[in-house]
């Protein structure tokens, strides 16, 4: 039987596919690099306009942390009712370039190859917002019933949105929704991914110094050698299967609900396909329920950058006095940051590494809805609905971030729907792209899933 809105919506978005590739390709040719700043206050008036010509009114916030050159971006579409209030997130910011010169396209000047929109940023998180905000767009000119939508996109979640959190407690009546819909990340290789939650982040920085100055190597016996002391602290904290060693660290993980257990069970394992994608040649799992257990719920500790000695031409032997690392932590549900640095500052001192100073960047909580919570099922049949297939459900998607922990911390939970195929696109990383019917297909079911919770209340 045809579905009748989904083909109105896929028809509209048919007849609009030319103008969406011209628009989507002038908002990756802006670039708007978070960690520097670049182009950024000029992409948030892009995206801006964007929204304002989909049917969303639109403010810019430049208070409370945010300024004219980093605002945060909000927009309202539909008035509140008997249905749900719906909020939609994508940020509109990204990571510096990886790599400029091993690109073989232009970074800012977007081009069409087999399919797929090359640019830097496009898939991270360009395209995904694009695509919230013409499905929009599909729905108004479509004349298709939606809740009512509150659109929120940030230009500092590449360096976890710090001033989010201040702003909404300013504003929490702003934020104030049923559910939050995170458009982000990548979907499965085999369809569409709902996940339940994303999890929280320490980024913490490690440093050693055992010595005022660096010395000749033959003090070796005599003087600590600040990497090999780093390493030490380093390697106390994990055993040789990843298992997290400080005391306590997982009292609080919950464990997974019976059909969260089976959802990670059917999920389709494409090893080759995956060691492809990732362009690794080892995996650390035995079969595809390993995979997506460790890959979705596991907290993580990962060693992100290590650094001391000497790095320039030829050789010097050099004792270093001085070495430092960046570790990534993340945690899952009834886990804290706080608990976390607290567990990390008492492991490094029960262990004899009091001279570790420990200097915490970012941080950040996670966040989970429930499996059995009343607005599962409906964002999942209408992802059903939109693409044909059932969606891929996990616990948590792979990574930290979003905005979902401030939400769930005024009630409001969130699902985060991926709408990109995963393998090739090179997210972050050198010729970033897109498939440019995932982005197509993205607008559709973006639109039917919040025509679908109109009755979801």
């Amino acid at each position: 039987m045809t579905d009748t809105i989904v083909e109105t919506l896929r028809t509209y978005v048919r007849a609009n596919q030319a103008r969406y590739v011209t628009e989507l390709r002038a908002l990756v040719s802006q670039p708007s690099v978070s960690a520097t700043g670049e182009g950024v206050p000029q992409c948030a008036a892009l995206v801006q306009g964007l929204m304002e010509r989909a049917g969303l009114c639109t403010q810019a916030f430049t208070t409370d942390g945010y300024s004219h050159d980093n605002p945060l971006l909000y927009g309202e579409y539909g008035a509140a009712g008997a249905g749900p209030t719906i909020a939609l997130y994508a940020h509109y910011d990204i990571v510096p370039p990886a790599d400029p010169e091993r690109w073989s396209v232009p970074l800012y000047d977007p081009v069409i190859k087999d399919g797929r929109l090359y640019g830097a940023g496009v898939a991270d998180d360009k395209a995904q917002l694009f695509t919230i905000i013409k499905a929009i767009e599909a729905l108004a000119q479509a004349g298709v019933s939606a809740p009512a939508l509150k659109v929120v996109s940030d230009g500092e979640e590449e360096q976890y949105s710090p001033h989010f959190e201040s702003f909404m407690a300013q504003h929490r009546d702003l934020f104030k929704a049923d559910l939050l819909l995170g458009v982000d990340g990548e979907a499965h290789e085999t369809g569409p991914v709902l996940a339940l939650g994303l999890k929280g982040t320490l980024f913490v920085r490690l440093d050693v110094q055992t010595a005022a100055k660096d010395l000749f190597t033959g003090y070796s016996p005599v003087v600590p050698n600040a990497i090999w002391r780093l390493n030490q602290a380093l390697a106390s904290l994990v055993d040789r299967n990843g298992r997290i060693l400080m005391g306590g660290f997982y009292d609080a993980v919950a464990p997974l609900s019976a059909v969260e257990e089976a959802w990670l069970a059917q999920v389709p394992f494409d090893r080759p396909g995956i060691l492809r994608h990732l362009q690794t040649q080892r995996l650390l799992v035995h079969d595809g329920a390993d995979y997506y257990r460790r890959l979705t719920t596991w907290p993580t500790c990962a060693i992100t950058s290590i650094s001391g000695g000497y790095h320039g031409a030829g050789v010097k032997n050099v004792l270093p006095g001085t070495a430092s690392a960046t570790v990534d932590f993340q945690i899952v549900a009834n886990q804290t940051c706080d608990d976390l640095e607290a567990k990390l500052r008492r492991h490094f001192a029960r262990h004899g590494f009091e001279d570790v100073q420990v200097t915490v960047l970012q941080r950040r909580g996670p966040h989970k809805i429930a499996s059995d919570h009343p607005y599962v099922e409906p964002v999942r049949a209408g992802a059903r609905r939109a693409y044909g297939i059932e969606p891929v459900m996990l616990p948590y998607y792979r990574g930290a971030g979003g905005v979902g922990a401030e939400f769930q911390g005024i009630g409001v939970p969130s699902i985060w729907l991926p709408t990109l195929y995963p393998m090739e696109n090179n997210m972050g990383g050198t010729d970033e792209n897109v498939r440019v019917q995932d982005v197509l297909d993205g607008i559709v079911a973006i639109a039917v899933i919040c025509h679908h919770l109109c009755q979801a209340r």
